[in-house]
């Protein structure tokens, strides 16, 4: 049990840095002319076909029963509606921005969890909810009153939303097949609603444009795809829904672009040395906890005192301690 439990979280935390790195490809093909549903449609398109030819090497069978088509079909329709949504928002806000407010997830998770399956709701869970809700509407607006994209923020929460529902439906829906084929359907089924999206908008599928643009599609099709959709279903089943959604908010690779976007939405600038600070702090791996101390340097510090309160938040080890500096 305690291996299960361990290899799970490893799981968890592969399939985090892997999600993380959606941003990386969809900005540059982004650059190249592609629109949403076409950058969507080719990495769902490829990661099938390579999760179909891994099924036909090892002769896995394609058959499910009623109700596994059932969960299959949720869990499809969970990850059209959270990827398309958090790719659309990255035309109305940072990636940074968005990556932020995106990992109000776990809270979601959490309180799901504990409204509808009566799991015990912790006071750290209740204090990342309250510091996640109030670091979004902080963020939402700059310091010279001019707010962030209304729509963007709404597609970011409802990409937070789904992915939420798509870790707890991972881990109730009681699937008894291995991870290929349940990303098999799960993937067949995001193709297939990059084209019925793309007909209903009228938007047409345009190939990449050479090497690099093909380069990037591979790389989201393997990365943030199959490998953070595979790690995904072993965390959600050997730790849980909310744990894996925790574990899930830990992204390395994006501390830095998430400090410097979140600042800049505030028209604030943080010092190399500061950033490197916080850079190494082992709980800014932490979303929820790197975006509190964030929203504290912007509504609290000041140039007199700078260094002393940048010192009493690199020393705070949790939300306590923040929340205890907050209303101090």
């Amino acid at each position: 049990m305690k291996n299960r439990k361990f290899i799970g979280t490893l799981a968890g935390i592969a399939a985090a840095v892997c999600y993380g790195t959606n941003p990386l490809g969809a900005l540059k093909l982004y650059a190249t002319g592609m629109q949403t549903n076409s950058v969507l449609f080719y990495r769902f398109g490829l990661a099938w076909a390579i999760i179909a030819l891994v099924m036909l090497f090892r002769k896995e069978h394609l058959k499910v029963t009623r109700q596994e088509f059932r969960v299959l079909t949720g869990l499809g329709l969970l990850f059209i509606v959270s990827s398309l949504t958090l790719y659309l928002s990255f035309h109305y806000m940072a990636a940074g921005v968005a990556s932020t407010i995106l990992f109000t997830y776990p809270v979601m998770t959490a309180v799901i969890m504990a409204l509808f399956f009566h799991e015990r709701v912790t006071f750290a869970t209740l204090l990342s909810l309250l510091l996640s809700g109030v670091g979004v509407v902080l963020l939402y607006w700059s310091d010279n009153g001019e707010a962030l994209s209304t729509i963007g923020v709404l597609l970011v929460l409802a990409s937070a939303l789904s992915y939420a529902l798509y870790i707890i439906l991972m881990n109730k829906g009681n699937l008894q097949m291995s991870s290929i084929k349940i990303n098999f359907y799960v993937l067949l089924y995001c193709a297939l609603g990059m084209v019925v999206y793309s007909l209903v908008a009228g938007l047409p599928l345009t190939l990449p444009r050479g090497a690099v643009s093909w380069f990037y599609v591979g790389w989201l099709a393997l990365v943030p795809g199959i490998f953070a959709l595979v790690l995904m279903v072993y965390a959600a089943k050997y730790v849980g829904s909310t744990a894996t959604a925790i574990l899930g908010a830990l992204e390395p690779p994006q501390v830095r672009r998430i400090m410097s976007e979140t600042l800049r939405a505030y028209g604030k600038r943080l010092g190399k040395r500061y950033r490197l600070e916080l850079e190494r702090k082992r709980e800014c791996s932490n979303p929820l906890f790197l975006r509190s101390v964030l929203q504290l340097l912007v509504m609290y510090a000041n140039h007199d005192s700078f260094d002393s309160f940048f010192g009493t938040l690199r020393a705070a080890t949790s939300f306590g301690r923040l929340f205890s500096i907050a209303i101090d």
